[in-house]
């Protein structure tokens, strides 16, 4: 049996807070960002990330769904947290996003997933550790007004309504007890199948 180590309480709040993630201003641009793709990953974000320091418990909970694969697990832990701390930028690359019919009154593609919904909560898998966005409204529906993309789009969902996107957005904050980390979204992507891009919803936030 793998025995967890136990943390000072003074030593976790040293180490959690020594390095703060980096400034907006100073992130790196989207091509630099982070691609933020499982729940260790949004893990160690949110541990990196909060203000607050989390109970020796949570703390160990957090080493030991890494220290499964091995001893060396808390070392792992570690260094993700880290890593995330100099990449407050990051990346999600959407699949089978569906879109219906452009609507001209609204001059948007209606969609049928639950993405870009003020409140909504994301997750990987089953994990209770989740993520939302702070700056989600006018993106569902998905607006376009260029015609051209809006004949494009409007060709390709009538034979395939599933498309992709891409969304990059910055770190804004986190919450060790809601499990929550917050994302301010700067540009979202509308793609093809083979990931050409379609279209530029938001093309540059804040």
């Amino acid at each position: 049996m793998i025995q967890l180590r136990r943390f000072p309480l003074a030593a976790l709040a040293a180490f959690l807070l020594a390095a703060p993630l980096a400034r907006a201003a100073d992130a790196p641009p989207p091509a630099a960002a982070l691609a933020l793709d499982s729940a260790d990953l949004l893990k160690a974000y949110i541990f990196a990330t909060a203000h607050q320091t989390p109970p020796p418990a949570e703390f160990t909970r957090y080493m030991g769904d890494d220290v499964q694969g091995g001893p060396d697990g808390a070392a792992r832990a570690r260094a993700a947290m880290n890593r995330v701390r100099g990449h407050p930028a990051v990346v999600f690359t959407l699949d089978n996003i569906a879109l219906h019919a452009y609507d001209p009154a609204r001059k948007a593609f209606p969609m049928d997933n639950k993405i870009f919904v003020p409140g909504q909560e994301y997750s990987f898998d089953v994990s209770p550790y989740h993520y939302v966005f702070t700056n989600p409204d006018g993106l569902n529906p998905l607006p376009c007004a260029d015609a051209a993309e809006i004949a494009r789009i409007g060709t390709l969902i009538k034979a395939d309504p599933w498309l992709r996107l891409r969304v990059y957005g910055r770190v804004a904050g986190a919450d060790l007890i809601q499990h929550r980390l917050s994302i301010r979204l700067v540009r979202v992507e509308l793609l093809d199948r083979q990931g050409a891009l379609l279209s530029s919803p938001l093309p540059d936030g804040p």
